[in-house]
């Protein structure tokens, strides 16, 4: 581990130690969550993908945003605020390939979109990074439709973020060819959006935009809206809030689209 990657740890392990367990943490044992299970009943939260390592697991989004139910989250089963922190390099790795390849299997013809809020540090000051407030590691990968290009949604997204104040150094995005992995190396312990797609072909593509700037404030779910309106046309945010559509400010006919999404992804893929 470099000199910088050392650093970064030591930093993480000192603020970790100050976070009490979250809900997430309690995931891969009890499978489920109280939000999942209020609106779909027995139904676990976590999915079982043969050869995801052990000290990782799968859940299927509480309100999918893509085709047929297939909006995945990644998370480790060890608190990490983000995955740029994560200490298990190769486990992420792993599961990052083998939640790829099944979606492939199932998908095969498909883009499929990822995207990280990762929470980090600035000043000492923990930043959210435009994420939902779960100070625990989530890696989103979503089944897009057939057509979906990474380009429009990475100009929108630009579009505001220069809206609330991500000047052009800013918005000056990291390219690699790597997914959820090695962001560290870019970011520091700064917080950031990571964003990116794998074709059908199995071209890999991600940008990471590092927040240096307290200032830059980011819109709460920021890609979950971006993905609704540029991919499915839809602006509300029953479509896409999960706390809105958990209390109730939704109509019957998209909380019975959740749920027969929630199935069908399950059947198609046996997980």
């Amino acid at each position: 581990m470099g000199n910088s990657n050392k650093i970064f740890a030591s930093f993480i392990d000192k603020k970790l130690s100050l976070v009490k367990q979250c809900d997430f943490c309690l995931i891969p044992k009890i499978k489920t969550t109280e939000y999942f299970r209020s609106m779909y009943g027995d139904l676990p939260h976590t999915l079982d993908i043969p050869g995801v390592p052990t000290t990782f697991t799968v859940l299927q989004d509480l309100v999918p945003i893509a085709e047929q139910g297939g909006h995945l989250l990644l998370i480790p089963n060890i608190h990490s605020i983000s995955l740029a922190a994560i200490r298990d390099k190769k486990g992420l790795s792993i599961a990052r390939d083998v939640v790829l390849h099944s979606l492939r299997k199932y998908f095969p013809n498909n883009p499929i979109f990822i995207f990280e809020h990762g929470p980090g540090f600035l000043d000492g000051e923990s930043i959210a990074c435009g994420g939902c407030h779960l100070d625990h590691a989530h890696g989103h990968l979503l089944v897009l439709p057939k057509w979906s290009q990474l380009t429009p949604i990475k100009n929108r997204m630009e579009e505001v973020l220069s809206t609330y104040g991500w000047g052009i150094k800013n918005l000056n995005a990291i390219y690699s060819d790597e997914i959820f992995t090695n962001i560290a190396k870019n970011t520091g312990i700064n917080p950031y959006l990571h964003i990116g797609m794998v074709m059908p072909d199995s071209t890999r593509i991600s940008l990471t935009y590092v927040q240096t700037i307290k200032s830059l404030n980011i819109p709460s779910q920021l890609l979950r809206i971006i993905i609704s309106k540029i991919i499915y046309k839809q602006t509300s945010s029953t479509y896409w809030h999960w706390k809105d559509i958990q209390m109730g400010f939704v109509s019957p006919q998209r909380l019975k689209q959740l749920k027969r999404n929630i199935v069908v992804f399950r059947k198609i893929t046996g997980f």
